[in-house]
């Protein structure tokens, strides 16, 4: 897939890609959540595993934060 976008303004690049990052870091956020949830509900989430997953959501959550 080949995707092109032509702007004569700089800025409105810079917008485009930030709401793709948000869009991107919302995404992540959720799958998160959603995965270490259900890990958790079967009891089958590794320890270390565990601990990258609520990093992982403390860290979208910071970059939501600012970026919004």
């Amino acid at each position: 897939m080949n995707v092109q976008f032509n702007f004569d303004d700089e800025s409105a690049v810079f917008e485009v890609l930030d709401d793709f990052f948000i869009a991107m870091l919302k995404r992540e956020l959720s799958n998160s959540k959603e995965y270490l949830a259900s890990a958790k509900a079967g009891s089958w989430l590794h320890e270390g595993d565990e601990k990258m997953y609520k990093r992982n959501i403390k860290a979208c959550k910071a970059l939501l934060d600012y970026y919004t």
